[in-house]
């Protein structure tokens, strides 16, 4: 038997509309919830809402491995992106390009990592807060009155610890974008305690 494991970073069956066959009224108010298991991409995913545009849909992804939820994520984000980010020519060549090569242009290379600080800083928020994570700003206010306040942090201010909270740039010396991903900052804990991506479409 082979010793290396290997990953299905590719699905083995066409795309499937996961709602077509369901008798519900893809015109409902009410939204669904579809477990994904082991699709490997997220091939499923993306054809189940371009065919059910008007339908709030519920995704709960489960797959073997941390790198695979990463790919999904990072698919998923770069595909629904507005064309006011990004244009369309640019978007489905980059898509293509992560998908299925395994070399990929340093243009590519460069979206890829900014994508995946985006992404990262948001999982690991989502991951402390909880259901918490929709009411982030007053989260964070409470925080800060009264987990900081008490503790005589004056020095701080309320909008440059929201700004941090959110964005994690606790310091900004001078007029520059700080948009690079500081690795020195970097843990798996978070990931490795996450079994299941859940994903929330709405039209």
């Amino acid at each position: 038997m082979d010793k290396f494991e290997y990953l299905n970073f590719w699905g083995h069956s066409p795309a499937l509309n996961l709602i077509s066959n369901s008798k519900i009224k893809k015109d409902g108010d009410d939204s669904v919830n579809i477990l994904v298991v082991g699709g490997g991409d997220c091939r499923h995913v993306l054809l189940t809402i371009s065919k059910n545009m008007h339908k709030n849909i519920n995704f709960f992804i489960v797959d073997k491995s941390v790198e695979l939820y990463a790919r999904q994520m990072l698919l998923l984000a770069l595909i629904l992106k507005p064309q006011s980010k990004i244009g369309l020519q640019d978007k489905i060549e980059m898509f293509l390009e992560i998908h299925g090569n395994t070399l990929i242009r340093k243009q590519t290379a460069d979206y890829v990592e900014q994508l995946s600080s985006q992404l990262i800083k948001d999982f690991r928020l989502r991951q402390y807060l909880g259901p918490r994570y929709d009411a982030i700003p007053n989260v964070f206010d409470w925080h800060f009155h009264m987990k900081l306040i008490d503790r005589d942090a004056e020095v701080i201010g309320i909008r440059n610890y929201t700004r941090w909270r959110t964005n994690g740039v606790a310091y900004e010396l001078r007029d520059a974008d700080y948009d690079v991903q500081n690795k020195t900052l970097a843990s798996s804990i978070a990931l490795k305690k996450a079994h299941t991506f859940f994903i929330s479409i709405s039209s």
